[in-house]
């Protein structure tokens, strides 16, 4: 196997993203909502319109792929949860998936490495992130990186309410390379 490589998204590869992102989504969370939820769920958020839609609005995504096959991404932007950020500068770390074969290979590390670097060269003081209150593995993840819970709030899926929690990090004090 070839090492694994990380690239920024290029627009004409919105659909190859929302495939990916539906995929992976499906992998993660698909056993917790009926099927007219979560396509609802996927036709607005994991849809070559949603990723295009998402580009114009400032987001940015990055690919983790080996050997021509896309194993994982982020994206990153804009504050979009619903809490005051105040005076400091925030971005928001989206969505951060990889596929299961991956999951401890550093993958994630990877990526969220990149976006720290970008949300770093854009001037971010604070990082925020929304996690399904119950996604313990997601949590660990970012209390590794010095995350904290500063709200909640609900998030649809469909007509599907999940309990999220909003959490925020000071990129001053956020670790890189939390491989461990």
């Amino acid at each position: 196997m070839t090492p694994i490589q990380f690239r920024n998204l290029a627009r004409h590869e919105a659909s190859q993203m929302a495939e990916m992102g539906a995929e992976l989504f499906i992998d993660t969370f698909g056993h917790l909502y009926t099927p007219s939820n979560l396509q609802e769920f996927l036709d607005r958020v994991h849809s070559p319109k949603g990723v295009l839609e998402d580009m114009d609005a400032g987001r940015v995504y990055w690919v983790a792929e080996q050997d021509g096959r896309w194993i994982g991404y982020c994206k990153g932007g804009p504050v979009g949860v619903p809490i005051d950020v105040g005076v400091r500068k925030g971005l928001e770390l989206k969505q951060l998936y990889v596929r299961r074969e991956y999951h401890g290979s550093g993958v994630s590390h990877q990526l969220m490495d990149l976006f720290l670097k970008w949300a770093e060269a854009s001037g971010a003081e604070d990082i925020y992130v929304s996690c399904w209150s119950l996604n313990h593995r997601g949590i660990a993840f970012y209390r590794k990186y010095g995350f904290e819970v500063v709200g909640s709030y609900i998030f649809y899926v469909g007509d599907h309410q999940d309990d999220e929690w909003i959490l925020k990090a000071s990129l001053a004090r956020i670790p890189t390379t939390q491989n461990s």
